[in-house]
């Protein structure tokens, strides 16, 4: 009898032995995926930061580019409008004095 205790007891230390072992193991694991996990991130983060670096880049020398198409046409209608003014000023002008005199 003396002899089935024992291994019992034998058996129980074992079962506890690997149950602190797989404790362990376990532990380990779940370690290495949360690490895994926040390398992921980070990579997935670095990816999109430099996306959108890229993409703010892009849309910067779009507008950039635009503004200065912009630029040029409003500089092209204002000499249109100086030069019309200046081709049609007089006549303005003799315009208006004559409705101011005339009444």
């Amino acid at each position: 009898m003396d002899a089935v205790i024992t291994k019992i007891f034998e058996l129980e230390n074992k079962a506890q032995s690997i149950v602190k072992d797989a404790e362990k193991k376990r532990a380990t694991i779940n370690d290495e995926v949360r690490k895994s996990s926040l390398a992921i991130k980070k990579e997935i983060m670095d990816k999109m930061r430099l996306e959108l670096e890229g993409e703010k880049k892009s849309q910067t020398n779009t507008a950039r580019e635009r503004a200065v198409v912009h630029r040029s046409k409003v500089e092209m209608e204002l000499v249109a409008i100086d030069q019309y003014y200046s081709v049609h000023k007089e006549q303005w002008l003799e315009t208006l004095s004559k409705r101011i005199v005339g009444r």
